[in-house]
């Protein structure tokens, strides 16, 4: 994400892909001074750079120069000059293009940058994560619930309150494949189902997830929505599965004590292993749906195989 620092009182702005200056109340950084416009300029992020367009009756300062009702380029280091006062000077920290972020809305005003997949405070002990579903829309899993977030939607975690803000140009044509109904989930269970092989086919392509231990935990899920669909249980209630018997069957299947804290770090390891398939992957991000202390497995078409004693799977 792109950065500006005032000079005088060192307030550092993250720039969004439109983003007004000015006196006016509707800017989203406010400018005050009788020599400022109420709509004084606009920084714009086009074609992989950021510009600056004019819009004041006095012009804006760049690199020294004044420029009029017109745009200009911007690089890092370039400093802005809205007014006379020296402290309508900003400088321009980096030019990386906008993304999607969190900002803490306490005093310190830590911010975290969203990528593809995010786990906060880290990937080894994640409290919550965010992802993007097929729809491009970002999703925050807090270990209880998932919530699809909006732009200014107000969040709690790591002890304090923090703000989401969308922020990113997207392609107005860019075309997402619906590939939810194509896709198979298919299970491979050894004799002992000590291991889980999973393979996600869509049409003619297949991407591995291979064998890992968060494996189990989708069969667990997979089998509980097998169960439901057998007893015609209704779409919207197939599959849901309390953590607290979620927890105590992955115990007794894996013979270990398993908590809470076990499953949602193997759905966060499934989630970011998802992310890495290419090229469909990180369309299937929501495949474990999570509601009020209950999760359950997403999809409908998949496929359960057991390898029987003479090694062939049934």
């Amino acid at each position: 994400m792109a950065l500006i620092k005032n000079l005088q009182t060192e307030e550092i702005v993250v720039l969004f892909s439109v983003h007004n200056f000015g006196r006016g109340k509707h800017n989203r950084t406010i400018i005050p001074g009788n020599d400022i416009s109420k709509s004084h300029a606009v920084v714009s992020f086009v074609n992989n750079a950021w510009f600056l367009a004019d819009q004041s009756s006095n012009g804006t300062l760049i690199k020294g120069r004044r420029i009029n009702h017109l745009s200009m380029k911007l690089a890092a280091g370039n400093q802005i000059q809205f007014g006379q006062e020296q402290d309508t000077i900003w400088l321009v920290l980096n030019v990386n293009p906008p993304i999607c972020f969190l900002e803490s809305l306490a005093e310190n005003k830590e911010i975290i940058e969203l990528s593809s997949y995010s786990a906060y405070p880290n990937e080894e002990s994640p409290e919550v994560s965010f992802y993007r579903t097929a729809d491009t829309k970002w999703h925050v899993d807090n270990g209880l619930q998932t919530i699809a977030l909006t732009h200014g939607q107000n969040l709690f975690f790591a002890d304090r309150e923090w703000c989401f803000y969308e922020n990113e140009v997207l392609d107005q044509t860019l075309c997402i494949p619906e590939i939810s109904i194509e896709t198979h989930f298919l299970f491979s269970l050894s004799v002992d189902e000590e291991e889980v092989a999973i393979k996600i086919q869509i049409n003619n392509l297949e991407l591995d997830l291979g064998q890992h231990t968060y494996n189990q935990v989708l069969l667990a899920l997979a089998r509980k929505r097998q169960a439901d669909l057998e007893e015609g249980c209704q779409e919207t209630e197939l599959g849901w599965i309390s953590m607290e018997k979620l927890t105590s069957l992955l115990g007794k299947e894996l013979l270990k004590e398993i908590d809470n804290y076990y499953v949602n770090l193997q759905i966060h390891r499934l989630r970011k292993r998802l992310m890495e398939l290419n090229p469909f992957g990180h369309l299937l991000s929501n495949v474990i749906e999570r509601r009020n202390g209950e999760l359950r497995f997403e999809h409908n078409n998949f496929r359960i195989n057991k390898e029987n004693a003479i090694g062939s799977f049934n």
